[in-house]
């Protein structure tokens, strides 16, 4: 299912945006991204941070700690102890009876850990601070994924524009040789020269595969790092 979403996501860039207009110029860094282009990454960073396992422990330990901070305000309550007493016992060692009264000897005693009260604001301060640090590791494990889609995302569109420019060559030299077999075939072009052009189609072809190629790798690993499967950072 999310290989299908990335996929959707893909095509629908190469649908809505003309990647002749991109020239050889603008397809290094200093190419500037427009909002669809932005939009795109934004949807694929949030496939990115849904499918990070480390991301999400990140998560779940602020969560946890967040727990720490809210159990360290009312550790407090566990300072006081009460003690009542309700009962009282008189033995009667001649007749070996015992009596038992309710109430007339009531008390209440009250023990307090002054230790607990006095680092109690200490362990606030450190659970808050634990909170920071995890919120503070999400934030930087996020721009690092974002940072590894944008920089992907690129090189798919670098992949793409040396596909677009190796056709485009390898058309012109598919057609220069049409033009020197009939030039060969009035005597007008030297054999050399029709197998010269041919052997340069022939590496044109096998360096559009290795583009294609190059291409789809990226691709895929769009995929594996933020598809179907989650990723491992």
């Amino acid at each position: 299912m999310k290989y299908l979403v990335i996929t959707l996501i893909l095509f629908l860039f190469l649908n809505t945006y003309s990647i002749a207009q991109i020239t050889p110029q603008e397809s290094t860094v200093g190419f500037q991204m427009n909002g669809q282009e932005n939009h795109i990454i934004d949807s694929l960073v949030e496939v990115a941070f849904q499918n990070s396992y480390y991301l999400q422990t990140l998560h779940e330990e602020r969560s946890i700690r967040q727990t720490k901070v809210w159990q360290e305000k009312n550790s407090w309550l566990s300072s006081f102890r009460f003690g009542v007493q309700l009962f009282s016992v008189t033995n009667d060692y001649q007749s070996e009876i015992s009596n038992t009264a309710l109430l007339p000897s009531m008390g209440v005693n009250l023990q307090i850990s002054p230790d607990k009260i006095i680092t109690l604001p200490s362990r606030v301060r450190i659970a808050k601070s634990n909170v920071r640090t995890s919120e503070n590791d999400i934030l930087r494990q996020q721009k690092i994924l974002r940072s590894w889609v944008e920089q992907k995302y690129l090189d798919y569109l670098q992949a793409l524009e040396v596909v677009r420019l190796r056709k485009e060559r390898l058309q012109a030299q598919l057609e220069m040789a049409v033009l020197i077999k009939e030039k060969f075939k009035i005597g007008e072009a030297k054999l050399d020269e029709v197998i010269q052009t041919q052997g340069g189609i022939e590496q044109m072809e096998e360096g559009l595969i290795r583009s294609q190629f190059a291409a789809e790798k990226i691709f895929r690993e769009i995929n594996v790092m933020i598809g179907e499967e989650k990723a491992s950072f």
